[in-house]
């Protein structure tokens, strides 16, 4: 389904903003070049699933293309965030269950297993 809507004139619409629910959350589904200063884009909006088709400029694109690696680098700062959240619970764990003698050396043995 293809969701389309009028924009104000004057203001520039940010691709990576979905134009039906305002999430920062809208990626690039399809991208083919048109001629060598276009492109045709389908967007789809990972919040709320509505799809955009557009026909952009280079400097268009350009812009969408640094927001795209804002967004990235968003997400990998908090991907890395939840993995040294985990890694130190993992830790605490491990360490409290070695403390308490709840598991030894034997644990670790792949024969244990069968």
């Amino acid at each position: 389904m293809v969701f389309r809507r009028r924009r104000r004139a004057g203001r520039p619409r940010r691709l990576h903003v979905c134009a039906i629910c305002g999430v920062d959350a809208v990626n690039p589904v399809l991208v083919e070049p048109v001629d060598e200063q276009h492109w045709s884009v389908l967007l789809r909006c990972g919040a709320c699933g509505a799809r955009t088709e557009a026909e952009i400029s280079n400097q268009v694109a350009e812009l969408y293309d640094r927001d795209l690696d804002i967004g990235w680098r968003k997400i990998r700062s908090a991907v890395k965030t939840i993995d040294e959240t985990n890694m130190a619970t993992w830790t605490d764990t491990f360490i409290t269950a070695l403390d308490r003698d709840l598991i030894d050396a034997e644990d670790f043995n792949p024969a244990h297993d069968r």
